[in-house]
C-alpha cells in the first residue's frame, strides 16, 4: 500500500487534504444543524419519528411493489435514508 503525502513541498497541506478537511468541517456543521433542529432534532424527536414512519409505510412498500425502483437501486429521500 502506497503512503500518501499529506503535505506539499512547503510543509502545508496538499490540495486534496485541504479539500477533505473542508468537506469534513462542512459535514460536522451539517450534523450539528440537524441535531439542533427544533422539536428534538433530526436524529431524535418528532422529525426522526416521521422519517422512520415514512421509511416503514412509504419507502418499503414502494420497494416491494415497484420492480423498477429495486432494479435501478434508487436511493430514498435523505430523511428516510438517515432513519434507515
Amino acid at each position: 500500500m502506497a503512503s500518501h503525502n499529506l503535505q506539499n513541498h512547503n510543509g502545508g497541506l496538499n490540495k486534496h487534504t485541504q479539500g477533505l478537511v473542508a468537506s469534513t468541517l462542512d459535514f460536522i456543521r451539517l450534523l450539528h444543524a440537524a441535531d439542533t433542529f427544533p422539536r428534538g432534532g433530526l436524529f431524535s424527536g418528532y422529525y426522526a419519528l416521521q422519517a422512520a414512519l415514512r421509511y416503514e409505510h412509504v419507502w418499503l412498500k414502494m420497494q416491494a411493489r415497484d420492480k423498477e425502483i429495486r432494479d435501478r437501486d434508487c436511493k430514498p429521500p435523505l430523511d428516510v435514508a438517515v432513519a434507515w
